[in-house]
């Protein structure tokens, strides 16, 4: 393994825009959406649908329990941006964006979270992963890149690990606001333990190869890629805490 960014780019996803957005509504349902009742905002009608929504609604749940303020400027945002008529999948997609670049702006605080909250986060993708291997294989390269459309549909367990995974972002943000910790990048020595660990976690030498090759991993069957992801995900997390932590802070600049 010759590249931390590369790697690192490869194995992990922020996963609050990873998923399909919610299939159109009906004449019905879009009218209820362009008529809300007087006294409630369209964003806040929305909002409180998208909360019960098994992707997005646990990240927004946590938002507004932990960051009430943030929550308050996404409701105000959404209300500035959605128009009479809009479909649920355009409502969906813009709170999707948005809370994708609340998360991005609380990279700083995710990175310097204690090890207990990136070492949990670290076991969500793990389990994202395995669901995906298990339910959508083929779906699960587009998830860790971000490229779900309209027409794609993934597992209900699949999206709630995306839902979990979002708030645990969100929680790591806060508790690194709280008690921040220290950490360097990670060097050679670093890639080196986790590609051990990844041999002894079921990685072969050629597994690792879709690593440092783009054209293998463009050729690459879409199991053996979300294969390779449950390797890189259970080997980081056999390795010490301290380090696994430091695999996933790695990971904020891509958010």
């Amino acid at each position: 393994m010759k590249s931390a960014p590369a790697l690192i780019l490869f194995a992990f996803a922020s996963t609050l825009g990873a998923c399909s957005p919610a299939k159109p509504v009906s004449p019905d349902q879009s009218a209820a959406i362009a008529a809300p009742p007087p006294t409630q905002s369209i964003a806040t009608q929305n909002a409180e649908t998208i909360r019960k929504d098994p992707h997005l609604g646990a990240s927004l749940n946590v938002l507004a329990s932990i960051y009430p303020q943030d929550y308050g400027r996404h409701i105000a945002s959404l209300d500035a941006a959605i128009q009479p008529g809009m479909s649920s999948a355009q409502i969906w997609t813009l709170s999707s964006d948005n809370m994708s670049a609340i998360v991005a702006s609380k990279r700083h605080n995710i990175a310097h979270a204690p090890d207990q909250s990136l070492v949990g986060y670290l076991a969500l993708q793990l389990q994202l992963a395995l669901s995906l291997r298990e339910n959508d294989p083929a779906g699960c390269d587009a998830v860790f890149k971000r490229l779900i459309t309209p027409e794609m549909q993934l597992s209900l367990r699949s999206r709630e690990l995306m839902g979990d995974m979002g708030a645990s972002l969100l929680r790591a943000a806060k508790a690194g606001e709280l008690h921040p910790v220290q950490r360097e990048g990670l060097v050679v020595a670093d890639l080196r333990a986790w590609g051990q660990q990844m041999l002894q976690d079921g990685g072969t030498p050629q597994m690792l190869n879709l690593l440092d090759d783009p054209a293998l991993r463009a050729a690459a069957a879409a199991e053996d890629l979300c294969q390779l992801r449950v390797v890189m995900f259970t080997a980081a997390s056999h390795l010490p805490a301290p380090l696994a932590a430091k695999i996933v802070a790695a990971q904020t600049s891509k958010l």
